[in-house]
């Protein structure tokens, strides 16, 4: 970064809190009483921004976070297989298993209680009341 636009975030910074947060010279810079004050707490932040950053990336990753599955009894073997592939693959991901028949699956999945579901398939369509 280029010295004009740190000063000015540096700037922005100090009018934000109120006080200068150093003494600048020609041959200098050190930290003023409110920059010593607040750097254990900078730091302190700084440190927490970058594990947010790689917990957002490990997320968006699939490596954490968690997966809401719906599986049909039939289906146990095929599911407890695939989930141990993906649980080796991603070691922090939360898993939960429902055993929930197909139509309750599609809905859960529909209202977000679902991530995916394992169901039977059938020849129409299991929300039509009709069928």
């Amino acid at each position: 970064m280029s010295q004009p636009p740190l000063s000015q975030q540096i700037q922005r910074l100090e009018q934000r809190l109120g006080g200068k947060l150093f003494d600048r010279t020609n041959r200098r810079v050190c930290l003023t009483a409110l920059g010593e004050a607040i750097l254990g707490d900078s730091q302190d932040l700084l440190g927490r921004l970058d594990a947010l950053e790689r917990h957002v990336d490990q997320v968006v990753r699939g490596a954490d976070g968690r997966l809401r599955v719906g599986y049909v009894s039939p289906a146990l073997d095929l599911v407890a297989r695939t989930l141990g592939a993906v649980r080796r693959a991603h070691p922090r991901l939360n898993i939960t298993l429902s055993r929930l028949g197909t139509a309750a699956q599609l809905e859960s999945i529909r209202s977000g209680a679902l991530d995916i579901g394992v169901a039977r398939l059938f020849e129409h369509d299991v929300t039509d009341r009709r069928a």
